[in-house]
């Protein structure tokens, strides 16, 4: 019996390349990417003590509960956290 491959269609969607959308059909709720704590040193190119500091100073955003030890950020707030510096350095210029 010989193996066939079946071929995908080439309009498949995949995270990089969202599905087009109707006219007039809403948009499908999207599942938020979640950054960890162990992660945001490389996301925001700070010290985890600076990010504690700025998260008790009201800086930075507050992480939310995941479990019963484990905390992580929404990506969307961080990014809002990220655009709002960068406003605030390119006014003070």
């Amino acid at each position: 019996m010989a193996h066939t491959r079946t071929k995908l269609p080439t309009n498949t969607a995949t995270p990089r390349n969202p599905p087009a959308l109707a006219p007039g059909k809403p948009a499908e709720p999207r599942l938020e990417r979640i950054i960890r704590k162990r992660d945001l040193p490389q996301y925001t190119g700070l010290r985890p003590t600076a990010i504690d500091d700025a998260i008790a100073a009201g800086r930075f955003p507050r992480p939310i509960k995941l479990g019963l030890r484990a905390v992580g950020w929404r990506e969307c707030d961080l990014l809002e956290w990220q655009l709002a510096g960068l406003a605030a350095s390119t006014n003070n210029k």
